[in-house]
């Protein structure tokens, strides 16, 4: 096994190629020297102290200054980004290699250094938080968990974001996206046993079982609604080997942590002998009415789909226009009075206004990431700016749609009209599903306008049903 060899070497060397390995290493070096961490303290969170000494936008300015200034003066500022940028951070494999207690990189003329040298460097001038890709900040977080003995290796440390992180990554063997990890997350990957007779699927669905299982790691069934090739993966399972690039729609990171539909409600739930089906306690509130059909449905891994990450005014106009016609049309008038002018049903205006609300519902929490680190002057100008985009951004990915109740609310492209939105007892946001026979799939979750704060959960939890998932 790959885990036992890591653990019996003394060293471990890691090459990242020509064209992305440090020259030498006379940059990592100094650009992680403590005598630099002065430019580290700039950075510090407003609550430090640090404001009273430096008005905040004058802290930034500084600091960026002072990182241009000492990079430059090495004569190699390109060095970080050309590390961040190495195809080596997209393959799974290599978490085992990062996780080694003595991880070497070796540069391009021989010489080696501390991978811990390179991250220190990497954490004084904001680069991770900044063009770094999200693969590489994950080989971070598993580097400083093996380093630090007091971590407790469980799947609830490996946050939903980073879950769809490892999505992305690339392996040989599709069943090694789950395999890679083993030693790392002993408590969840680490429970299914290494075997290449077993279909790919059915390794998939016990390790979602195990992290579902786990205290806390309710929230990775969000990443089930995921586009899939296999055929015979249950609706619940995560697929690991889609390879696919993580879209808008499924990258909340902390905004599904900011609703509470189902109160303070435990999470809770149970498998079938034969592990194939999930059964969760929930209610349903409604269903699906209308959908808008919106922009095609993409396969991800459509060479195109990468520049689709981000959202361009041009698009986002295009995308709400598109939208804002539709809302329109299914909330104008159908009747006359008796003079003959347009009547608006109360059913029209509650669509409409459901509408309006849901804008500042879901870009809210994009929009306050995005702005933690810029000056105040161009915050209040971006705030207004980057509404629509980051709105259009989530429906360019998922599906905007009407319940049956006339409130309005967005859910991934495979939803329909007559699927059911049901909430679950301790998940975080509500879901589609439908039924299938007596049972039902799990179609992805949604956010949805009047229910996101526990408006629809009974009082009295006794009267929950159980849903059984296939």
């Amino acid at each position: 096994m790959m885990a036992d060899i890591y653990r019996q070497t003394k060293f471990v060397i890691v090459w990242l190629g020509e064209e992305w390995a440090p020259k030498n290493r006379r940059t990592i070096e100094f650009l992680s020297r403590r005598r630099l961490d002065w430019v580290g303290r700039l950075r510090e969170p407003p609550d430090s102290g640090i404001e009273t000494k430096l008005e905040k936008d004058l802290k930034f300015w500084v600091s960026d200054m002072a990182s241009r200034i000492l990079v430059k003066a090495c004569r190699d500022k390109k060095s970080l980004q050309h590390w961040c940028d190495a195809p080596y951070w997209t393959r799974a494999w290599t978490l085992q290699e990062v996780a080694h207690v003595n991880v070497k990189v070796l540069c391009q003329n021989s010489q080696v250094l501390g991978l811990n040298l390179v991250y220190k460097a990497l954490d004084m001038f904001g680069n991770v938080h900044g063009n770094t890709r999200s693969e590489m900040v994950f080989h971070q977080d598993v580097f400083h968990r093996a380093n630090n003995p007091r971590t407790v290796k469980v799947f609830r440390d490996l946050h939903l974001y980073r879950a769809a992180d490892f999505i992305s990554m690339q392996t040989s063997d599709l069943r090694d996206k789950v395999f890679a990890l083993r030693s790392q997350y002993p408590h969840t990957f680490g429970k299914v046993e290494v075997d290449y007779n077993r279909s790919t699927a059915s390794i998939l669905t016990e390790a979602t079982k195990y992290m579902l299982q786990g205290h806390e790691s309710s929230n990775i069934v969000y990443e089930a609604s995921r586009w899939t090739a296999l055929k015979d993966l249950t609706s619940w399972a995560v697929d690991w080997a889609g390879n696919d690039i993580p879209e808008r729609f499924w990258n909340y990171r902390s905004l599904a942590f900011m609703f509470k539909p189902s109160g303070t409600s435990q999470y809770r739930c149970r498998f079938s002998e034969d592990n194939k089906k999930l059964y969760l306690e929930g209610r349903i509130i409604g269903g699906v009415d209308s959908a808008h059909i919106g922009p095609r449905p993409y396969h991800p891994s459509e060479p195109e789909a990468k520049d689709r990450r981000t959202c361009s005014p041009a698009v986002a106009n295009a995308v709400l226009s598109a939208i804002s016609v539709w809302v329109s049309e299914l909330s104008a008038p159908n009747a006359k009075d008796s003079r003959d002018k347009p009547v608006i049903s109360p059913d029209q205006t509650r669509r409409m206004q459901s509408f309006t609300s849901l804008i500042p519902l879901i870009s809210f929490e994009s929009r306050a990431l995005r702005l933690i680190r810029k000056p105040r002057a161009v915050k209040i100008k971006y705030w207004k700016v980057s509404q629509d985009e980051d709105f259009a951004d989530y429906f360019r990915t998922g599906r905007v749609f009407f319940t049956t109740n006339g409130t309005c609310g967005i859910g991934p492209c495979g939803l329909e009209r007559g699927d059911l939105i049901c909430v679950f007892a301790g998940l975080r946001l509500p879901f589609v599903v439908r039924p299938q026979g007596s049972s039902f799939v799990l179609v992805g979750p949604s956010i949805i306008d009047g229910v996101m704060e526990g408006e629809y959960w009974p009082e009295d939890e006794s009267d929950l049903t159980e849903f059984e998932f296939i």
